[in-house]
């Protein structure tokens, strides 16, 4: 039984496994159409598409007939799954909007203005969700913490109203100076490594949904300092071996990792 469910395991769809083809995705999207607000509003048809049809795919009885390791990546199955392709690859999607818009700016002035405008419309997105959730959806299978498209937009307008302040961070209150959000953006997929092992592993297991949402807090802020300092003292590391002129597995591991 131990050894079925190691080799189960292999199948299991992870947040990376969705990104991938996600990824893959917008970048055919974004080639659909020729000027920046053509691919920024072909990017977005996603945005809007995915989430609210996340509903009706979780009640699709016709992907009942799939392997549960295929339908797993469209809606959750046979325990294979934590992230889905509904909602979670419209999250790429909005990435890639925003990008197309930021991409575009002919001068700092004009990025900041751009940077401002995707916040505030951040905020009015939050906003505008957060007041939807008070509300009976009406949507059938709708659950707030998985399926809703009011929690899904919640979040997104959470990251673009926190991509602004991080850019004020970054480029005016402490530019050339100390920048965590830097260093964590560029270190995201060592820092998502590690982060697996220290929040799911068995180091944590003990407390594993037992905590009150005031310790859950307290975690994720302990967490986000600890990444940090991982981060940068592994960077450091690496940059030290570099001007030394190592050359190993280890070396080349972090290399890969954005390091």
């Amino acid at each position: 039984t131990s050894l079925f469910f190691r080799w189960r395991s292999i199948f299991k769809v992870d947040i990376l496994n969705i990104m991938g083809p996600s990824i893959a995705a917008a970048a055919w999207v974004w080639g659909l159409a020729r000027t920046g607000t053509g691919k920024t509003l072909a990017l977005l048809v996603p945005v809007i598409a995915v989430p609210l049809a996340t509903p009706y795919i979780r009640g699709l009885d016709i992907l009942a007939a799939l392997p549960d390791p295929i339908e797993s990546y469209i809606r959750p199955a046979g325990g294979y799954t934590n992230f889905t392709l509904f909602p979670w690859a419209a999250f790429v999607f909005a990435g890639a909007a925003i990008g197309v818009v930021l991409e575009r700016a002919s001068g700092a002035k004009d990025e900041a203005r751009r940077v401002w405008i995707v916040t505030a419309i951040g905020a009015v997105i939050l906003a505008a969700s957060l007041a939807a959730s008070y509300r009976p959806s009406p949507f059938p299978n709708s659950h707030f913490w998985t399926t809703s498209p009011s929690y899904f937009y919640l979040r997104v307008g959470i990251m673009m109203t926190g991509f602004g302040l991080a850019w004020l961070w970054s480029e005016k209150l402490w530019a050339g100076q100390w920048q965590p959000f830097v260093l964590l953006g560029q270190t995201s997929l060592f820092v998502y490594w590690v982060h697996i092992e220290l929040v799911y592993g068995y180091a944590t297991k003990p407390i594993s949904h037992r905590l009150p949402l005031w310790a859950s807090c307290l975690g994720v802020v302990v967490l986000t300092v600890v990444m940090y300092y991982v981060a940068k003292s592994a960077r450091d590391w690496l940059t030290r071996k570099r001007e030394e002129g190592v050359s190993d597995w280890r070396t080349k591991s972090l290399s890969v990792m954005g390091l």
